[in-house]
């Protein structure tokens, strides 16, 4: 019935309801089956596929189950699709398509623990081959990335890496799984195998590193983590983490030799590289190592030595060699001694003290172990200012060597800064007798009678003193000393008879001079015999004529009994031993007691100048010349030290002082110009401008005729404001000018303050002519101002002569031309002289003859004037440069002058047509030239210009009179009606009442008319 019916629905309901009864239920499919596809009845159309599906053979499942999977996921049956699916795979596991379609199926529902069984029930059925391996590789993703069972995924890639043991990306994944588990022993398992199958070095460092560290940190594998970073270093040398790391695990494993040698590698390498500081900081290190671990001191020393010898003062270095040195190393003292310079350098005082101290408690000889304190002693007295120590120091140095020199002259300068003067005397009183000879165990003696001394001891000082005599019976300080000693016990007297003994048997003139200074201190000092002392030492001077102490006690003695040329002889003496500032102060008493004892003022003041020459500011020498200038101001000698020393010192009111007190009492003129001259120079420096052009008046007054002078005065008049006073010395002086090139440069420069500076323009005219009337070569100069000041005085006829005189003598030609000019102008608008003006304007043309503002003014006056030739020429001077609108104005005056001026009409018509041919809309033009044209009676040409105006002419009223002025002229003048007809139409077709068309025509038509009727006439 179906297939006679087609799909009569009778039938279709009687199928389905067949479909109930399992007998016939698989044919009442097959027949429904084409009829739900017919009708697109997706819904049944799977009912009755899933009834063939239990049917069909095993060849038509697998399409069924597809399209079934697809239908339902077309109804938005999902899980159904899936379970159709999950059919499909179970009947043909192998097809690709089949397990792509279910796995995105089951990441639409989630369901991948269904799909896990499957597989999983697949493999367990057998599965082998491709197919093993891909489920395999599935599962592990479903493990892995959808249900986080990283167990079960990690058995999954197993399996596969089972299959590919060379598998890289899958043992990347299980490494992955370990290290996201925590399974670090397999996973180094894992990274041992990816790194025997990697290629790339890069990517086999870096697992070495990543084996390297979870060895270490977390498998306590410290060998393994040696290993791998050693295995880093095959592959890069240079690795610097490789090292590092290395050396670190080296050093808990107490690898030492073996951290030794790879310290040195890094020394090289960063040696390589030039990072110095590293290799430094490296060297260090293997020092330290060979010190505290290899038992090598002398390689660690040796490794310290040398970072040094290229860094000075390597913190790393220096503190390593200061631990060394202070430890019971027997290097220590090498250590110590390295370590010296450098902390002298830095200023680390105290360290170098103690590495100083290391050195001495290692050093065997006694002589090396007092260099040493005594450089201790120096440091703590110059670098620490700690005079207790460096004393204590100094004494353990006199201990060790009494003989030493250095040692005693130490402890004698320290003794008293460190407020040690009973330990100074039990020290000497220690080492005094154990020095190896009489004259140094003379000198310790010496030094201890002095230091009892000092601590007022005074017997303990003269024992010493006396020892001091046993052991050299001569020594002057001893006897000198002694006799105070005596002398101050009250047996000077004895002392002194001593002397004179020993002056009877001394032989020697070194000793008796010796002896007889002794003996007259003693009288001078203790016996108040002044008068035998005198004695004595003139005795010591016959022997010794420049001894200065007795020199010296004697010009005391002499002065105290008012001896004055006994001493001025003992100055003169001191004179030719004295140096320096004892000298001065000998010159100074000598010139003292010539001046106010002995009266010999010439000898004071050479001994003065003398003093002053060396020093400036002696202040005694200087007090004394003040003295006699004040006195003597015309005592030209001493002015003249006087002066020379302010100079020298700089004292410029001092200086002021005595150049005035000079000035006024020298008969010099020449002299008193200077001196002013002087003072002026110091008022200047003084800042008094006013007191500094004063003096330079003054010196004016004395030679008006000095240019310099002059020069300087008025300069000094401008910084001072003085300008009524310098013209008033100007104008007082001006009769003693000798050249008249002088005295016109005088009235120039009074004229120049006159004008810009006291505003006086009348005064300053009269000064500007008297120097143009003296020297009119100088005066010359005071033309601008002139033209200036006449131009605002309003005296405008001698600003035009003074104009006219700067342009005859302009050295260029272009400022000639201007200065012409401006006089040209001033004759026009000031003084009304166009004769005057023109002839400036010509004499402009001269020079320059296109001087277009000269041509421009030339032609205002010429054509006021009716010069019709000259303004002519003007134009056409002008003509050449101008252009547009100029150009036509100048050409139109042209053709105007040319007609009007010099009656030449055709040149007024040739300029004309120029004009427009360059400009066809030139009104002016046209009608000009219209008219003259006309005038000329050139009917033909002014023919041709009116028709050629018609052609570019839109104005409709301009149309009209040209088309009935064209008319007229072809009809009045050229005779030609015909043609003139079609003219006037055309004015009548734009103005139908335009009369003088109308009765052009009219005429026409009459003339015409009487030719007709006379040809009839002719004819008949």
């Amino acid at each position: 019935m179906l297939e006679l019916s087609g799909l009569e629905a009778n039938a279709v309901a009687g199928l389905e309801r067949l479909m109930a009864f399992d007998q016939v239920r698989p044919d009442a499919a097959r027949l429904l089956e084409p009829c739900y596809r017919r009708l697109k009845d997706i819904k049944k159309l799977v009912e009755v596929l899933e009834v063939r599906v239990a049917i069909a053979d095993a060849q038509q499942r697998l399409p069924l189950f597809t399209e079934i999977a697809v239908l339902r996921e077309g109804l938005g049956q999902k899980p159904l699709a899936f379970a159709a699916r999950l059919r499909a795979f179970t009947e043909a596991p192998q097809d690709e398509g089949t397990r792509e379609e279910l796995e995105r199926l089951a990441a639409d529902l989630g369901s991948f623990e269904e799909l896990a069984a499957a597989y999983e029930d697949t493999l367990e059925r057998g599965a082998d081959g491709a197919l093993a391996d891909d489920l395999w590789r599935r599962l592990a993703a479903i493990y892995g990335d959808r249900l986080q069972r990283l167990d079960l995924a990690a058995r999954a890639w197993n399996e596969v890496l089972t299959r590919d043991p060379r598998n890289l990306f899958v043992l990347d994944a299980l490494g992955r799984i370990f290290r996201k588990t925590s399974d670090f022993k397999n996973l180094s398992l894992v990274m041992r195998r990816q790194l025997a199958l990697e290629a790339n070095v890069t990517a086999q460092v870096s697992l070495l590193f990543e084996l390297a560290n979870l060895a270490e940190e977390t498998l306590s594998d410290k060998a393994l983590a040696a290993q791998c970073y050693q295995e880093i270093l095959e592959r890069k040398p240079e690795e610097p983490n490789a090292i590092k790391f290395l050396a670190r695990v080296l050093s808990e494993t107490e690898r030492y030799p073996e951290l030794a040698v790879l310290i040195g590698r890094e020394i090289q390498l960063a040696e390589q590289k030039g990072a110095t500081e590293q290799a430094l900081e490296l060297m260090v290190r293997l020092g330290r190592l060979k010190l505290s671990r290899l038992n090598d001191p002398r390689g660690g020393l040796s490794q310290f030595q040398e970072v040094l010898k290229r860094k000075a003062a390597h913190a790393g270095a220096v503190g390593a060699l200061e631990e060394m040195a202070r430890s019971e190393s027997p290097l220590k003292g090498e250590a110590a001694s390295t370590l010296e310079p450098v902390f002298a350098g830095e200023g680390e005082h105290l360290k170098l003290v103690q590495m100083l101290e290391s050195r001495v408690s290692s050093e065997p000889d006694p002589r090396e172990r007092v260099g040493l304190l005594k450089k201790i002693a120096e440091v703590y007295t110059t670098q620490m200012d700690n005079a207790e120590m460096a004393f204590v120091t100094a004494a353990r140095s006199l201990r060790e060597v009494p003989d030493d020199d250095g040692s005693l002259e130490l402890c004698l300068r320290l003794y008293q800064r460190a407020d040690a003067i009973d330990e100074m005397v039990a020290l000497l009183t220690e080492c005094a007798p154990k020095a190896a000879d009489d004259a140094r165990r003379a000198e310790l003696y010496r030094a201890l009678a002095r230091t009892a001394a000092l601590n007022d001891e005074a017997e303990d000082s003269i024992e010493a003193w006396k020892r001091v005599l046993e052991l050299e019976p001569t020594d002057p300080e001893a006897l000198e000393t002694v006799g105070k000693l005596l002398a101050k016990g009250g047996r000077v007297q004895e002392l002194i008879d001593v002397l004179k003994r020993q002056l009877a048997m001394a032989d020697e003139p070194q000793r008796r001079a010796a002896l007889l200074y002794q003996m007259g201190s003693l009288q001078q000092d203790y016996l108040k015999d002044q008068a035998g002392a005198l004695a004595t030492f003139r005795r010591l001077l016959e022997i010794q004529p420049e001894e200065q102490n007795a020199l010296e006690r004697m010009d005391r003695l002499c002065e105290a009994q008012e001896r004055w040329p006994e001493l001025a002889d003992v100055l003169a003496r001191r004179l030719k031993v004295a140096q320096g500032d004892a000298l001065n102060a000998a010159k100074y008493r000598l010139g003292l007691v010539r001046e106010t004892k002995l009266l010999d003022k010439a000898g004071a003041i050479e001994l003065y100048t003398e003093l002053l020459g060396t020093d400036p500011r002696n202040a005694g020498a200087l007090t004394r010349m003040e003295a006699i200038v004040a006195k003597e101001p015309q005592n030209a000698v001493a002015v003249g030290v006087l002066l020379t020393a302010y100079r020298a010192t700089g004292d410029l009111t001092k200086l002021a002082a005595v150049i005035e007190a000079r000035v006024a009492v020298s008969p010099d003129g020449y002299e008193r110009k200077l001196l002013l001259t002087e003072l002026a120079s110091v008022r200047d420096a003084q800042d008094e401008p006013e007191l500094a052009f004063l003096a330079l008046w003054r010196a004016f007054k004395e030679d008006p005729n000095d240019a310099d002078l002059r020069k300087r005065l008025e300069t000094t008049a401008e910084a001072a404001k003085s300008y009524e006073e310098l013209v008033s010395a100007y104008e007082d002086e001006l009769p003693r000018i000798a050249e008249a090139a002088d005295a016109a440069t005088i009235c120039l420069k009074v004229g120049q303050i006159l004008d810009t500076k006291l505003r006086e323009s009348d005064r300053a005219v009269a000064f500007y002519e008297k120097a143009r009337e003296i020297e009119p070569e100088v005066g010359n100069r005071a033309l601008p101002a002139l033209d200036r000041i006449y131009g605002n005085l309003g005296q405008y006829e001698q600003q035009a002569g003074v104009l006219d005189a700067l342009a005859s003598l302009a050295p260029e030609a272009q400022e000639r031309v201007a200065l012409l000019f401006r006089l040209g102008q001033l004759a026009m608008e000031k003084l009304d002289s166009p004769d005057r003006a023109a002839a400036a304007f010509e004499k402009i043309l001269t020079l320059e003859a296109k001087h277009l503002p000269s041509l421009r003014a030339l032609e205002q006056l010429y054509e006021q004037a009716q010069a019709h030739d000259k303004l002519y020429r003007v134009l056409d001077a002008q003509k050449e440069g101008a252009q547009g609108p100029e150009r036509e104005r100048i050409l139109q005056r042209i053709a105007s002058v040319a007609s009007e001026g010099l009656g030449n009409v055709e040149e007024s018509i040739s300029v004309y047509r120029e004009l427009l041919s360059k400009n066809p809309r030139n009104e002016q033009a046209f009608a000009q030239l219209e008219k003259l044209l006309e005038k000329a009676g050139q009917a033909d040409e002014l023919y041709e210009l009116l028709k050629g105006k018609l052609s570019h002419t839109v104005d409709p009223r301009e149309l009209v009179r040209l088309n009935e002025r064209v008319g007229r002229v072809l009809f009045a003048q050229l005779n030609r009606a015909e043609e003139a007809i079609g003219y006037f139409k055309a004015a009548l077709e734009r103005d139908a009442r335009h009369r003088g068309a109308l009765e052009s025509l009219r005429d026409i038509n009459e003339q015409l008319d009487r030719e007709t009727i006379s040809s009839s006439s002719c004819g008949g």
